[in-house]
């Protein structure tokens, strides 16, 4: 049994989300055993939790280890939402691939296929409502700016023109430094009430190299592996193939131009390279450091050393 866990928070809620893999040669027994006693020591009344996997039991039938997967299950009030093949062959549907959430705490939830192209595996996309829940803002800078228009320099300026600058003028001792701080502290307090602060947000685009022509490609593809998929037509599977290695190779190239200019432009050649390399691996890459050692910089030309 292979398993993998991740929890997140929203706010006041808390998921857990659970993945297993049960090879469909292992001994379902320990597998069943295994699986309780990992849910036990996570399980919480208050943890949202979310069990998901590849069980290799067919739900689409009745069967001995769909009933005692269930049972365990439920005694967590754990309930199966996924009702459709997840697994299609030319003469054969299994629906091996599950999710099991508490419908209880999920009033409203959606479930549908997702048809990915990537194996004979389709993938399942659970929406779950929360009211709490809010979509964090991802690929932007957040700026704080003052807003100015006529309205807001108009009553600054009658601001000022009504203000008696006694706190200025009646200053201990006239001395200058506390004459200028008192002068700042008059018109701040002026300058931000006309002229209130507001957030932006700066949206960029993490795939620089994701052009309309790679996106529109790729919802070809898609058509193509559907029709490829519910049609047994070999010429169909032959182009199908034939077009993913194409779109392979021209988003690789895309990716290496973007990179490329990426780094010619980069006033920190090391470091925009680490950025690029931390983006493209999403973890930790010190696999590699060892290699990126052997680089040396020279003029903006890397070579070997």
């Amino acid at each position: 049994m292979e398993v993998c866990a991740v929890k997140c928070k929203f706010l006041s809620s808390t998921f857990c989300i659970l993945a297993f893999y049960r090879s469909p040669s292992s001994n379902f027994s320990l597998f069943i055993t295994q699986l309780e006693v990992v849910i036990n020591k996570i399980y919480k009344p208050n943890l949202l939790m979310i069990v998901c996997g590849d069980f290799n039991i067919n739900y689409l039938e009745d069967n001995k280890m769909k009933q005692q997967l269930n049972y365990i299950l439920q005694s967590f009030n754990l309930s199966s939402v996924v009702y459709f093949p997840t697994r299609t062959c030319t003469t054969t549907q299994t629906l091996i691939d599950n999710i099991f959430i508490d419908i209880t705490k999920f009033e409203n939830y959606l479930i549908s296929p997702v048809f990915n192209g990537l194996s004979d595996h389709d993938g399942q996309l659970l929406f779950v409502h929360q009211k709490e829940i809010r979509k964090e803002r991802t690929n932007c800078n957040c700026k704080i700016i003052w807003t100015f228009n006529n309205c807001s320099l108009n009553d600054f300026k009658l601001s000022l023109s009504f203000e008696t600058w006694e706190t200025v003028f009646n200053a201990d001792n006239n001395n200058i430094d506390s004459v200028f701080n008192n002068f700042v502290d008059v018109y701040l307090q002026i300058f931000n009430a006309c002229f209130p602060k507001k957030k932006t947000y700066e949206h960029f685009s993490s795939k620089q190299w994701l052009t309309t022509g790679i996106k529109t490609s790729c919802r070809r593809k898609r058509e193509l592996y559907l029709l490829a998929k519910f049609h047994d037509n070999e010429n169909l599977k032959q182009y199908y193939k034939s077009y993913c290695k194409i779109l392979t190779k021209v988003i690789n190239e895309a990716k290496r131009l973007s990179n490329e200019d990426k780094i010619t432009n980069s006033n920190n050649v090391a470091k925009t390279t680490w950025n690029i390399i931390r983006a493209e691996l999403g973890k930790d890459c010190s696999v590699i450091h060892s290699l990126l050692l052997m680089l040396v910089n020279l003029e903006g030309r890397c070579v070997k050393s």
